[in-house]
């Protein structure tokens, strides 16, 4: 009985050595950087082999056991040199194993960029540049998995930026809008087809062109093709603040369709509190200006 309690031992100990072996092997593995050109060329391939925009990446480095940092990632569209989406630096924690399976679905625990831009413009056939970026090379391609499921648990934004242009306006100049200087940590963010929610727990962002400073805002955020809310929305700016919830209700903001169509849907405002000053509003009613200074 002795020797048969021996034996067991000597194999549970083999066991436990033999996995030790291989954690330590695979730890060293992952971070030598020996994946990490495999990593890079599996998600270049990836997005230029399926959509028509154009990914590129100057440096991934995975590092064990779930952290992957890309550097200096950008996103084209097909024929134009300026990215529409780059960053700094993105710090990913997610399960390595999701790089070499299908993108269908996909979850990141936390995601954290560095020097954010996003530059998205809208045409006159309703059609959009990140629309463009994402459109499938491959139409006809059943084996080719969409994007079905997304989560970020966690996310964090800093020193990061946006431009938007608007080309809808035919024989005309675009509008342009610059936001600037934006920091936002945020959590709980989930995408599938006509369906987004998240919880914005602290943004700050600036218009220069508009003088607006945005300090201190917070949201619950639900957008469907049947609803758009904004709930328990705080908002602080130098000369405004306001605590309240909004929602528009059979209004679907994934249609490309003119607005007038939801112009007798029902609309729900619950206002807390709010002090909003004038200078604030033109941002959002730049077409219909209130008196100076109330």
């Amino acid at each position: 009985m002795d020797r048969f309690k021996q034996y067991i031992l000597g194999f549970a100990v083999g066991i436990s050595a033999l996995i030790l072996v291989l954690v330590i092997i695979i730890a060293i593995t992952l971070n030598s950087g020996s994946l990490d050109q495999l990593v890079k060329q599996r998600l270049t391939d990836y997005f230029n082999g399926e959509f028509h925009g154009k990914l590129r990446i100057e440096e991934v480095n995975l590092q064990f056991p779930s952290k992957i940092i890309l550097y200096k990632p950008e996103l084209y569209r097909e024929n134009v040199d300026k990215p529409d989406v780059s960053a700094e630096k993105l710090t990913v924690n997610l399960n390595f194993l999701q790089l070499f399976s299908n993108f269908s679905s996909f979850r990141i625990r936390s995601l954290k960029a560095d020097s954010l831009f996003f530059h998205f413009e809208r045409y006159t056939d309703s059609t959009t540049s990140i629309g463009h970026i994402f459109s499938p090379r491959k139409e006809n391609a059943p084996e080719t998995p969409a994007l079905e499921n997304f989560q970020c648990d966690t996310i964090e934004l800093s020193n990061s930026s946006a431009e938007y242009l608007d080309f809808t306006k035919q024989n005309a100049e675009p509008d342009r809008l610059a936001i600037k200087d934006i920091g936002l940590r945020g959590k709980r963010f989930r995408y599938s087809p006509q369906n987004i929610s998240g919880i914005v727990r602290e943004i700050r962002l600036s218009v220069p062109q508009s003088n607006f400073i945005l300090q201190e805002g917070s949201a619950k955020l639900s957008f469907t093709n049947q609803r758009f809310e904004i709930l328990d929305l705080k908002a602080k700016t130098s000369k405004s603040n306001a605590e309240l919830s909004i929602g528009f209700y059979e209004f679907d903001i994934f249609s490309s369709e003119n607005l007038e169509k939801y112009a007798n849907s029902p609309v729900t405002l619950s206002v807390k509190t709010a002090s909003v000053h004038t200078d604030d509003l033109e941002l959002f009613l730049p077409e219909h200006p209130l008196p100076f200074g109330l």
